[in-house]
């Protein structure tokens, strides 16, 4: 009995570890585009301005880029030399930029494309009309970033799938040695049954019935990790938080709970059925 316990245990905490990898390979991988496009808005363009530029110009410029239907109005920010270097160097206390060498950086204004203009072709487009304004030196952007993020999201999301499925075998594997040992130690009482004409139906219900607690811990502990991992990366990355599409987030729920309590019931099923032809 202490290793029919030993191996039931296991069979819990490999379904649950199982079904939480695969739980969160599919909010990964529903969540990939709302991810991108919410980081595609963070990505700053930021637009050099000319030295000794007319004030006038300026304010020509802001509000042009506040007309423009592909800016989001609310991230134009213009900032100063300082503000700037600050921006582009991340710490303004680096030795090689300290109080006796000059400021390289010019005033700049720093806006965010919405998420669907953020293509290669549209950024050219825009950068080239910006620049051909007189009062702009340059405009800078990243181009590639959103695609390496949303490469490295499919990375990670298949690495959780590879793990999964592995975890997935050595739970098979454990659900086989745990139904075994427990029908080697009821052998007597299952010839006993035939003995006096119980039906397959009936010999197999305790073990279905285990079979199908085994599926629902595994999936309730599973939920909880779950939970508690998108929670804690939703906690740290504010912007998250208006992305997540609840709705996926149930059918996601909704599928564990099947996967995780058939997985047991048909392959419990299938090993005592194998074993009832044996006696």
């Amino acid at each position: 009995m202490r290793k029919v316990l030993s191996s039931y245990i296991l069979t819990i905490i490999s379904l649950s570890l199982v079904l939480f990898l695969l739980g969160l390979y599919l909010v990964v991988t529903s969540q990939s585009n709302q991810i991108t496009n919410s980081l595609k808005e963070k990505i700053n363009i930021v637009i050099e301005l000319n030295e000794n530029y007319q004030e006038q110009d300026k304010v020509s410029l802001l509000s042009n880029l506040s007309a423009n239907e592909a800016v989001l109005e609310s991230s134009i920010q213009f900032l100063s030399k300082e503000e700037a270097k600050i921006l582009m160097v991340g710490d303004e206390d680096l030795i090689f930029m300290d109080d006796g060498l000059q400021n390289p950086f010019r005033d700049a204004i720093v806006v965010n494309l919405k998420s669907d203009k953020y293509e290669s072709e549209f950024l050219e487009e825009f950068s080239d009309v910006i620049e051909s304004q007189g009062i702009v030196s340059e405009v800078f952007y990243q181009e590639d970033l959103f695609q390496l993020i949303n490469g490295n999201l499919k990375k990670v999301s298949l690495t959780f799938l590879i793990i999964g499925l592995l975890m997935l075998l050595l739970a098979v594997s454990l659900i086989y040695n745990t139904v075994n040992l427990s029908l080697s130690t009821d052998k007597q009482k299952i010839q006993t049954m035939e003995l006096v004409g119980a039906e397959r139906n009936y010999i197999k219900k305790p073990y279905l019935k285990s079979a199908f607690q085994t599926g629902f811990i595994s999936f309730f502990v599973a939920s909880l990790l779950l939970f508690g991992f998108v929670f804690l990366i939703f906690f740290n990355f504010e912007f998250l938080q208006n992305v997540v599409n609840y709705f996926y987030l149930i059918l996601i729920l909704i599928l564990l709970l099947v996967l995780g309590v058939f997985i047991p019931i048909l392959s419990t099923n299938r090993i005592v059925n194998n074993h009832l032809n044996k006696i």
